[in-house]
């Protein structure tokens, strides 16, 4: 659903990036280790879709690696600020 100029931009992105004949060549990935399926129902599709499809990674989104380091790194950080600022402070 288009509703202004950033979503028909992004649309257009994806129609001329993704969308393309390559996108049914036999060895095409959408993304590493998630080859495009050639042939089945709308079911096979799902099916697959929903059991073939690689964890998300950093790779996936064309980022290197190491991203999910930072991010991981950044979300324990939170976690234990937010523990610390929980825990009880000295009673007496």
């Amino acid at each position: 659903h288009i509703t202004d100029k950033w979503d028909r931009r992004a649309n257009i992105t994806y129609l001329d990036v993704i969308i393309t004949p390559r996108l049914t060549d036999d060895e095409f990935e959408l993304f590493p280790g998630f080859k495009t399926k050639q042939d089945g129902t709308w079911d096979d599709y799902l099916a697959y879709v929903e059991n073939e499809i690689p964890p998300e990674t950093p790779v996936a989104f064309g980022m290197h690696a190491n991203a999910e380091i930072n991010f991981l790194m950044s979300e324990q950080r939170d976690l234990f600020n937010d523990l610390l600022s929980i825990g009880g402070g000295g009673g007496g």
